[in-house]
Order: C-alpha cells, then sequence, then structure tokens
C-alpha cells in the first residue's frame, strides 16, 4: 500500500493499525519513494521478553553503557538526588 506524507499526517491512527494489521505500507513524498512502515514482530522489542518488571533487568536489556551503573539499581532514589541538586545537603 502507498500512501503520501499528507496522508500520514492527517490519518496517522489509520496507517499505524493497517501497519499493526500486518500490511506493509510505502510513504511517498513528492512522488518518490521516501519511507516504509512494516508491523513489527512481538520478539523484536527488547521489553517484549522481559518477564518480569525488575528495573535493574529493563536496565540491563536497554541502555548499553548504562547497564553497568549500580547506582541505577533503585531509579527513584536517584532520581530524587538528581532533583535535590548539588549543593542540597
Amino acid at each position: 500500500m502507498v500512501v503520501t506524507a499528507k496522508d500520514l499526517r492527517y490519518s496517522a491512527g489509520k496507517i499505524i493499525k493497517l501497519a499493526k494489521s500486518g500490511k506493509e505500507i510505502t510513504i511517498s513524498y513528492r512522488g518518490k519513494d521516501a519511507a516504509k512502515i512494516v508491523p513489527l514482530k512481538e520478539a523484536s522489542s527488547p521489553l517484549a521478553s522481559t518477564s518480569s518488571s525488575n528495573t535493574a533487568d529493563i536496565i540491563a536489556k536497554t541502555s548499553g553503557m548504562w547497564a553497568q551503573r549500580d547506582d541505577l539499581n533503585d531509579v527513584d532514589s536517584f532520581v530524587r538526588d538528581l532533583r535535590r541538586g548539588r549543593h542540597a545537603g
């Protein structure tokens, strides 16, 4: 299926539903093919295979260089410390 960039702008929801149903959609811009929207496979997401909601597991699967950070095991306390600021006691 081919849709124009204008169609995508005005009907993004419908086009995404079509992609979710398994159709490949080609986006044309100024008369030339510019992009393709394809349906995702279920296991392609690193979070899709995560059986637990353990934050450390999710960070290890998705964050690359951040995976070795021990201070991110408790995300809530990490964010709280960031918000507290550098000069807070």
